[in-house]
Order: structure tokens, then sequence, then C-alpha cells
């Protein structure tokens, strides 16, 4: 267990030192994450509000209340109208996101490969240790 932490802890300070920069980075990163929060919290209401829909729907259905079934259905029907925009626009984001994230990490892992001739360095070392270096493809 106390390995575990640690392991969590260096894996969650990675974690910052890979995403603050981004974040810093592109203007519209802190946006898109803020719309997925909140996304996020919407779809969480959504959730709730199901819940409480299909327990109405049961309840209905137990004790045959007829009218009580239309009103439920009725609910039923604005809750998908509602509910259906909110799953699909925080699923789009949550991906749209994760997408534009992979990008920026691509770019930037590429920029510090070659920059300053890194590449070279690495081969170096790697000969050092008796590895033989890898071409760039």
């Amino acid at each position: 267990p106390a390995h575990t932490m640690v392991t969590v802890r260096e894996q969650l300070r990675l974690f910052w030192q890979m995403s603050i920069p981004y974040f810093r980075e592109d203007r519209g990163a802190k946006v898109m994450l803020a719309s997925v929060l909140l996304l996020t919290l919407l779809q969480s209401g959504v959730s709730v509000v199901f819940s409480y829909v299909s327990r109405d729907f049961w309840s209905a259905l137990n004790t045959r209340d007829v009218s009580g079934f239309a009103n439920v259905v009725s609910r039923f029907g604005v809750a998908l109208l509602a509910g259906v925009p909110v799953s699909v626009m925080y699923r789009f984001q949550r991906e749209n996101l994760a997408l534009r994230w992979r990008e920026w990490m691509t770019e930037r892992v590429l920029q510090l490969y070659t920059a300053n001739r890194a590449f070279y360095s690495i081969s170096a070392n790697l000969q050092r240790q008796g590895e033989a270096p890898r071409p760039p493809r």
C-alpha cells in the first residue's frame, strides 16, 4: 500500500508536469476543460433525472396508475429531449479535448527531440552505453 501510494503520487506529479504547460500554452484548452467539467455536471444531472423518471415509471406500472403512467411517459420524452444533446456534447467535448491534448503533446515531444540537435546527444549517450542509436524516420 505504501509503495502504491508513492507510485500514485509520482504519477500525479508527472501528470501535472505534462498537462500544466498545455493549459498555459493553448488558449482554447482552458475553455475546453471548463466546458467538459460543466458538461460532466450536466450529465450527472441528467442521470439523476432519469433515475427519478425510472422510479416513477415502475411505480406507475406497479400501482396500475394509467394517468400517472401517461405523465411519466411525457416526462420521459422531455428528459430525452434535454438529456440526449447533453450526453452527445459531453462525449464530443471530452474526446475533442483528449485529441487536442495528444496532438499538442506529440508536437511538443517532437520539438524537444529535434531542438538543439538533441537526437545527436541521445545517440552519443546510447553509443557510450553500448546501444545502437536508431535514426529518426
